[in-house]
């Protein structure tokens, strides 16, 4: 498969496009639903446009003799190819 890249007009259309991944995806299951959260330049003329995927995160309590605090991991996200785009992903809304 060559990769092709977004034109800036089309990343910005992406923005908070619902999405589902049609095929697994790294650490993203198929079926995953996310949204297009931002585009991103990686070459002139050449965007990527990242979602962030609703994954449930993972909560710890730290106890420490003297303190206690939550430790968050970040949220699952992906920065994805017009090509990727198109062939992993599906528009839900």
């Amino acid at each position: 498969m060559v990769e092709t890249f977004f034109t800036q007009l089309e990343a910005k259309q992406k923005l908070g496009r619902q999405v589902r991944s049609l095929s697994n995806l790294g650490s993203v299951p198929e079926g995953t639903q996310g949204t297009v959260v931002k585009v991103i330049p990686c070459q002139k003329n050449h965007w990527t446009v990242r979602v962030r995927w609703q994954l449930p995160q993972s909560i710890s309590l730290i106890d420490a003799a003297d303190f206690s605090f939550f430790k968050r991991d970040k949220p699952a996200v992906s920065d994805l190819s017009k090509s990727v785009y198109e062939n992993s992903i599906e528009e839900i809304s």
